[in-house]
Order: structure tokens, then sequence, then C-alpha cells
């Protein structure tokens, strides 16, 4: 089962207290990202106390007292469609200077300094928007303006799918809500979590709580019942048609889809996936502290201590995922080894961590990072194609989708590579 990620206020304390004790002039690569169709590498560089950002051998912005990791915008209409900067993305993050952070985008300080900022998050048409700090309240900054309301706290916000929307939620004396373009959705809750846009931007889904019970809210309308113990992150189909969530109810899960149970009972079940064409649907599930992999209603795997998300190649044919044995001891006491399973075949050897499955766009090819005597590694298929590195980026398909490309640091350097699929 695939670990939820939260999404806090980066206050940079651990990067500063890297910074202070860097202070013998040395340059080296801290935090490294790529862009979608591996086009450009941006680089966090320490150089002394001071940190900077490099895209493409070309310093961006100035040097700060730390900075939080580089994020891209999605690549502009055509491959050689030029970004704003003159680059095919444009590029944000936030960076800190004294006791004042604040959010810079294409080398330029975009709104104002404040006491904290939420990692900056671009739409596909290439806004800039994140949550921000000041005193004691927050509010939502987009393209360098402030929009909406003072809150006593507001979580990061998100855009759908074509960036003609942008949705948060925030908590204040009354309990929580989420605002949508200005309008509040719903009602007032204890809790909310997990908030979510349909493929085609026109619906939003959300986990609410109240007191000890769960549940979830579609376009402000409660669409299940309340539970005691746990609900699943909310799952749009590709067609936006349908929504599906995992309930644990008592001692047993179960997946419902419209509102209706649409799977067995488990002792715990994963984030659902669909196929990219919507006719498939696969979980990992867990009876007798075993995880598995369920398709389509059918157990498609062995038994392992954990398993994580599986994957779907681009027409749906193929599933791969990321499972892992404890060994030399009991669960949480031993030794680690991971391992890819593809359409029940064993991809590559047992690694200490497996990351990033990405699929050719042909579905032929499956790629990932692994790692293995401390050190990181490109497997394609059944062969190491990259490493040894100390660290790897996320792996991207091309712009023409013929190669494979990801950046990898050894030593402080870190280079570009790319792959034929």
């Amino acid at each position: 089962m695939q670990q939820r990620t939260r999404t806090t206020l980066i206050l940079l304390a651990a990067i500063c207290a890297l910074a202070a004790g860097c202070g013998d002039g040395k340059e080296e690569v801290r935090a490294v990202t790529i862009s979608k169709g591996g086009k450009h590498t941006a680089k966090v560089v320490q150089s002394g106390k001071k940190q900077y950002v490099v895209v493409d051998d070309e310093r961006v912005g100035d040097k700060y007292d730390a900075v939080g990791p580089a994020v891209f915008s999605e690549p502009l209409l055509a491959p050689d469609t030029p970004g704003p900067d003159g680059r095919h993305a444009s590029i944000a993050f936030t960076a800190k200077s004294g006791r004042e952070q604040f959010v810079v985008k294409d080398g330029k300080r975009i709104g104002d300094k404040y006491d904290a900022t939420s990692s900056p998050v671009f739409s596909p048409s290439g806004s800039v928007a994140f949550s921000a700090r000041v005193g004691n309240k927050m509010f939502v900054v987009k393209d360098g303006k402030k929009i909406g309301k003072d809150h006593d706290f507001v979580h990061p916000p998100v855009f759908n799918p074509d960036g003609s929307s942008i949705a948060y939620s925030v908590r204040d004396k009354g309990g929580e809500c989420v605002i949508s373009n200005g309008k509040q959705v719903g009602g007032k809750y204890g809790r909310i979590r997990s908030l979510v846009f349909s493929p085609n931007g026109k619906s939003i889904a959300f986990i609410a709580g109240h007191g000890l019970t769960v549940f979830i809210v579609k376009d402000g309308v409660q669409v299940s019942q309340e539970y005691p113990e746990y609900i699943g992150t909310p799952v749009f189909s590709p067609d936006s048609a349908s929504l599906l969530f995992a309930v644990l109810s008592g001692d047993r899960c179960i997946i419902f889809r419209d509102g209706a149970p649409a799977s067995r009972e488990f002792d715990m079940i994963g984030t659902p996936v669909f196929s990219p064409d919507g006719s498939s649907l696969a979980y990992a599930a867990m009876e007798n502290r075993k995880w598995f992999i369920v398709r389509d209603d059918v157990r498609m795997s062995d038994g392992y201590d954990l398993i994580r998300t599986p994957a779907f190649s681009p027409d749906g044919s193929s599933l791969a995922f990321a499972a892992m044995k404890w060994k030399g001891g009991s669960p949480g006491t031993g030794n680690p080894r991971w391992l890819v399973v593809r359409d029940g075949a064993i991809v590559g050897a047992k690694y200490e961590d497996v990351q990033d499955l990405v699929f050719s766009p042909d579905g032929r090819s499956l790629a990932f990072a692994a790692r293995s005597g401390g050190k990181w590694f490109i497997i394609k298929n059944d062969d190491q194609v990259g490493g040894p590195y100390d660290v790897v980026s996320a792996i991207e398909t091309s712009a023409n989708g013929t190669k494979l490309a990801f950046t990898g640091i050894r030593e402080g350097t870190a280079s570009v590579v790319e792959i034929p699929w």
C-alpha cells in the first residue's frame, strides 16, 4: 500500500541547518528536478552558506540562505515552443533570506515576502499558486497576487486539469471548508483531506470528518455514509463519470463505486487505479498480513509484506508494481528486499528500495530506480542502464517518446542521461 503524501508549509529549517554547516566555499548539488519530457534539469547548489538554482547550466535568480525544491511547469504547446523566459518551461521555487520567505519564478520574485509559504504549484497554462503566512493569518497567492480571504490555516492549493479552477481547504474558528474559485464547496467540517478534481475538471471530491467519523463529499454533497475507521483517497474514473473510494468499517475493507459496493471484502485495500481507458481496475489488498494485487476482482500476485500502488501501461494491457519482503527478521525488524513484478514476472533483481515505475509510450519497456549497496541505479526491463548514483531524479519520457531521461548525482555533480526506450 502506497503511503499518502502530506504537503506542509516549507520552513526550510533543515536546509538552513545544512547551509550553516557548509562554510568552506565548496559547491555541491543538493537536489535535482527534471522537467516533463526530460529536456531540462534544475539543480539546487550549495555554495558556502548560500544556495542557488541552476537550470541547464545557467543560474536562475540570486543566491539565498535556503532554497526549496524547484518545480517545472508543464511543457507548453509543442516541444519546440519556448516558455516565457525563452526556455521550454517555466520554473519556480521557494527561497529564504533572513527570516523572510518568498517564491521565485523564472528568476524573479513573485508576490511579497512572507513568514512562510508552501511549495509553488503550476497550472497547465503556467500560473503559479501557493499558500502563505504572515503573522498568524494565512491566504493563497496566485501569480503574485493575494486571492480570497485570510484564514487561520490554509492548505496548499491545487489546480484542476485545465487550470480553470483553483481549490484549497481552510481552517477557521468554525471548522474547515473547501474554497474553489472563491466560493465555499459544501459545509464546514471538523477536518478535510485528500482534495481531488475529476479529470474533466468539473467535479471536486474530498474526505471530510466530524468527531470520530469520516465520509466523502463530492461537489458539496455528502455521497457516502459516515464511517468510524478509515476512508481512502477518492479516485475518479478517467471519464469522470464514477467516483471510487475504499472504506474500512470494523475489521473489513471494501471499495465503493458511486455509492455501491464494487469489490470483495479484505482486511485492507490500497488506493485503486484505473487503466488509462477506464476498462480495468487494480489495487493492492491485504489478507492475513500479506499484501497482493487484485485486478478486476481477480487476485494477480503472491503475498508480500508491502506493495506500492500498481501502474498500468499506456494501453492498459500490462500491470506492474513494487513489492517488498522482509529478510532475516519479522516485519519491521529485518532487512527489506524490494522487487518489481510485471504481469506476474519479476523484473531485474532484489533491491534495498525501488521507486518511480515508468512505462515506455508503447508499453513494451518498463524502467525504474533501484537502490543497491547504498547507491541508486536505473533499471530498464532486466538491464542496468544507469548508475551508480548518490541521488537520482524522477524518470521522464522525452517529448518525442523515444527516450527515457533522468538526472543522476554522483559526488555532488549532476548529469542528465538520456537512454533509448
